[in-house]
């Protein structure tokens, strides 16, 4: 038995191969990826934020994978716990 090499893999040519971007992120999604960073980087768990902005944990989680969006209420709520105000809180999102 005689071991045959495979013929190569033509190279890819980027400049004609198709492109391929990714699905942007929803405002929803954005704003969730922002609660759970300022979240996270003051040690909080998801229940200690619900219980500080007087909601529910699993509108917090809702929130933070994008599924939910929070009110203008929470929106303030959430601002006051992070020190910060809402404009802070919606900051390059």
């Amino acid at each position: 038995m005689v071991n045959t090499p495979l013929p190569s893999e033509p190279a890819l040519d980027l400049a004609i191969a198709p492109s391929w971007k990714a699905p942007e992120l929803t405002l929803k999604q954005r704003f969730g990826m922002r609660l759970y960073s300022l979240r996270a980087d003051r040690g909080l768990t998801q229940m200690q934020v619900a219980e500080r902005a007087r909601r529910d944990r699993s509108f917090i989680s809702d929130m933070e994978r994008g599924i939910k969006e929070p009110s203008l209420t929470t929106l303030d709520s959430l601002a006051k716990l992070f020190s910060m105000s809402v404009s802070e809180l919606l900051r390059d999102i």
